[in-house]
């Protein structure tokens, strides 16, 4: 598999549109005899979103606001069935610190963060509709030790799949008009770590470079002592002079 080239996100929508077309292709149909056997084009569809609506929300949460500012179709993706606060049009979510925060379902933006939460907490079952694996059905829970449920919504997968293949196409094109640079390579950052945190003054003795202390040994006719007291002066004398510099500077 070739590596992707120019910007990651547009570079991941490209090819999850690709399996996504590969796959329901293949798939059966609904009320086939082969309707159970895979490929599975809901399961798909349903993972490859979950990772299409965090990234971008991750580094920035306006991103999915501004794919689907145009898309107008949210409020039949999610439909809320119940919700602790009766007559608000907010839900109930727990976030990391197990605060309870209230967010609008039917605000775009909202939606990594809901499908995010369920999926973290394990509140996610499969819909049924005649058989049929028709959708997905989320839920909050309150912390220990009482454990309520704030609100339960279901996710539609015909739904779903409009609005996924409209938020890959914007992003294959690239549209999301906020900052979004790539990941750095995090080897690079611990590079750097581990530069700063060498110690400025006193401490280890570095080890001598073998292949330097070996031609050293043998211009002194493999003579050890001899090759350490050439390098003691030589390295004084270089200290000497450094120093020396370092006054003419002042």
């Amino acid at each position: 598999m070739a590596y992707p080239t120019g910007p990651l996100l547009a570079a991941l929508a490209d090819r999850i549109l690709a399996n996504l077309d590969f796959i329901e292709a293949r798939a059966p149909t609904w009320g086939s005899a082969t309707q159970n056997e895979p490929p599975y084009a809901d399961t798909q569809l349903l993972i490859s979103l979950l990772g299409v609506l965090v990234f971008p929300h991750e580094q920035a949460p306006e991103a999915l606001g501004n794919l689907l500012r145009d898309y107008t179709s949210i409020g039949r993706v999610v439909k809320v069935i119940y919700s602790v606060h009766e007559g608000d049009d907010r839900v109930e979510l727990t976030d990391a610190d197990g605060e309870a925060v209230l967010i609008d379902p039917a605000v775009i933006k909202n939606l990594p963060r809901l499908l995010r939460n369920s999926v973290a907490h394990f509140n996610v079952l499969p819909r049924d509709d005649q058989g049929r694996f028709c959708g997905i059905r989320v839920w909050n829970k309150t912390p220990e030790p009482d454990r309520l449920i704030t609100f339960v919504a279901d996710i539609d997968f015909k739904e779903l799949r409009l609005l996924a293949r409209h938020v890959l196409t914007e992003m294959r094109k690239h549209r999301i008009d906020v900052p979004l640079e790539d990941p750095h390579d995090p080897m690079k950052k611990v590079e750097e770590q581990k530069y700063r945190e060498q110690p400025k003054t006193k401490g280890k003795v570095p080890i001598l470079n073998r292949d330097i202390w070996e031609d050293l040994v043998d211009v002194h006719g493999g003579d050890p002592v001899a090759a350490r007291t050439t390098m003691d002066r030589s390295l004084r004398r270089e200290i000497k002079r450094l120093r020396a510099d370092q006054k003419r500077e002042r």
